[in-house]
């Protein structure tokens, strides 16, 4: 059975978990910035975890491709009052997205417990915050940069291959960091900087990924919005149909 250990917490990874996002920007593609002030993020908190949820993923910069970044400062000043509510109010688990080191730190210091880094470790001083807390990471495949779309369809001869070989790649580097192979979760990114084809195809790196007693994350978004009830029978049948899958 995998686990995952974060900041003093040891998982059992013995079930599909399941990781709702908290925005915390008003130009998510996912909701519009339907949650605009910290009120509607705490409500929407209470909400996903009476659903189910076991993750929290807090995200403060959207996305979004051909959007100028904000500043690490703003993306602080957006997901810092979220995180400390979190904390303070529920026993969650808390991911950040985030990829820039200064958030990052930032975000381990009001109490998140993993980095959810879809850059792929473009800073490697993220590693290092990493390493230093104990925090759990979430490493995605990405030969791009965030918010910049890339769909060259000539970028792998083998994406398979390529996925498996930047895992290795960036691994190293969490070792060197003092980042443990139990802190890690592994992402293929089958949406960021892969064609549609190629997209289904980086899902069958999931199969080396868990035979080496791996985690992995699967990102998947709900594009509308419906009652909780219905949401939350979603979520129960989604962990029974995955527990009948065979183990990789």
């Amino acid at each position: 059975m995998a686990q995952l250990t974060a900041r003093g917490l040891t998982v059992q990874v013995d079930r599909p978990m399941i990781m709702a996002v908290i925005n915390a920007t008003p130009d998510s593609f996912s909701d519009a910035g339907k949650y605009s002030t910290l009120e509607a993020r705490m409500e929407r908190t209470r909400e996903v975890l009476e659903q189910g949820a076991d993750i929290l993923d807090v995200g403060g910069q959207s996305a979004i491709t051909g959007v100028p970044e904000i500043s690490e400062q703003e993306e602080i000043d957006r997901i810092s009052p979220v995180i400390e509510w979190i904390a303070a109010n529920s026993s969650a688990i808390v991911s950040v997205d985030t990829y820039r080191p200064q958030v990052a730190r930032a975000a381990l210091s009001a109490g998140a417990h993993i980095i959810n880094d879809i850059s792929g470790l473009m800073h490697r001083e993220v590693a290092d915050a990493v390493g230093e807390c104990g925090a759990g990471y979430i490493l995605m495949h990405n030969r791009g940069r965030p918010k910049v779309r890339l769909t060259d369809a000539n970028l792998y001869e083998d994406v398979v291959a390529d996925v498996l070989e930047f895992m290795d790649d960036r691994l190293a580097v969490l070792s060197a960091a003092g980042v443990s192979r139990q802190q890690v979760i592994l992402d293929p990114g089958p949406d960021f900087s892969k064609t549609p084809p190629r997209q289904w195809m980086s899902f069958a790196a999931w199969g080396s990924c868990w035979s080496t007693g791996g985690r992995c994350c699967c990102r998947c978004h709900a594009r509308t919005s419906s009652a909780p009830s219905r949401a939350a029978h979603r979520g129960s049948a989604l962990r029974e149909r995955w527990r009948r899958l065979p183990t990789l």
